[in-house]
């Protein structure tokens, strides 16, 4: 027998005969049985309380993981949301051109710097066919002549009679060594230069010098201004400068005297072709939030395009990722767009 202590037992019913402590124990243990069936029934419902709560906890979690991503979504489509919009007319008003991005062969090429100079085959030196002396010089240093023009007139000193000095060609005075009055004495009078070609010497260095060859076509561009002009390259000098660089000369059309003497010019010397699948004008290229982009035309919607870029050469920008083909874009004056869709956006943020 087991004799166990409830809170309900006095001490002195411990001590009873022995059929009052089996009546006891009986009861005893038919009390225990409903304590015990209590208790298990107590902890069954607590565990599943406890399980239940476990599954809120995970459905809040992945309710707040829901909406999480969502927010997430939400912020992504913020971003390709930056946008303006530009009614036609106002575009045109401004400035705004559009293009078709598409393949595009672009040319392979090498920058270079240079600097105009006379052509020396299309000038002459101008000395007195006789020895005498100047009676009259008719032209000045800078002024413009025609093949036949009198420069100045010399009295022989055998004869006395006035000789006249005349111009061979058509050009400039670019010097005048000779007054009135002084000997000829075999010296040249005049230099005059017919300015309408002239030559651009540009430096190529040896890094660069295997891949250029007489006939590559070269377009030159003048520092100063935005004057432009194409040529080919007609002369590689064998002989390479103190600076290493070896000159390579473009004979330039100079008729409407886009270029003057002395001037320095860039360069873009065209050395071979690659194709590119896709390309846009590098006008149209803007720096935005950290990328580089251009603005796509969808109506009157515009939209900017990060793009992945590769060769970079004369006006064209290959595109390797960030723009479908036949997209229209804005190749001119983009800053416009640029400045209008930072504009809507920092007034949203206001």
């Amino acid at each position: 027998l087991i004799f166990i202590r409830t809170p309900f037992m006095q001490r002195s019913q411990l001590k009873t005969t022995p059929n009052r402590v089996v009546k006891m124990n009986s009861n005893l243990i038919n009390n225990t049985a409903k304590f015990i069936a209590i208790f298990l029934l107590t902890a069954l419902f607590s565990s599943c309380n406890d399980h239940h709560d476990h599954d809120d906890h995970d459905d809040h979690d992945h309710s707040a993981h829901s909406n999480h991503d969502d927010h997430s979504g939400h912020d992504d489509h913020g971003e390709n949301e930056a946008h303006t919009e530009i009614a036609d007319n106002i575009a045109q008003n401004a400035g705004i051109k559009t293009s078709v991005a598409q393949s595009v062969v672009m040319p392979v090429t090498i920058p270079v710097y240079g600097m105009v100079t006379e052509n020396a085959q299309q000038t002459r030196q101008i000395k007195a066919r006789f020895e005498g002396v100047i009676k009259s010089v008719l032209v000045a240093q800078g002024d413009k002549v025609v093949k036949g023009q009198k420069l100045a007139t010399v009295e022989s000193n055998e004869s006395l009679q006035l000789i006249p000095v005349t111009s061979p060609i058509n050009g400039v005075v670019k010097f005048r060594n000779t007054n009135k009055g002084e000997q000829t004495a075999g010296k040249t009078l005049f230099t005059i230069m017919d300015n309408r070609s002239v030559w651009v010497e540009l430096a190529v260095f040896p890094i660069d010098l295997e891949k250029v060859s007489l006939g590559n076509k070269v377009t030159i561009k003048n520092t100063l201004g935005s004057q432009t002009a194409q040529g080919t390259v007609s002369f590689i000098n064998y002989q390479a400068e103190p600076d290493q660089s070896v000159k390579v000369r473009v004979v330039l059309d100079n008729t409407q005297t886009k270029f003057h003497l002395g001037h320095h010019v860039s360069a873009e010397i065209k050395v071979a072709e690659h194709l590119a699948k896709l390309a846009v004008k590098r006008t149209a290229l803007q720096n935005f939030r950290d990328f580089t982009v251009v603005f796509a035309k969808i109506g009157e919607r515009y939209e900017p395009r990060m793009l992945e870029l590769g060769l970079i050469s004369g006006e064209w920008a290959e595109v390797l990722g960030g723009l479908k083909a036949e997209t229209v874009y804005v190749s001119e004056n983009s800053y416009v767009i640029k400045a209008d869709i930072e504009k809507e956006g920092a007034a949203h943020d206001h």
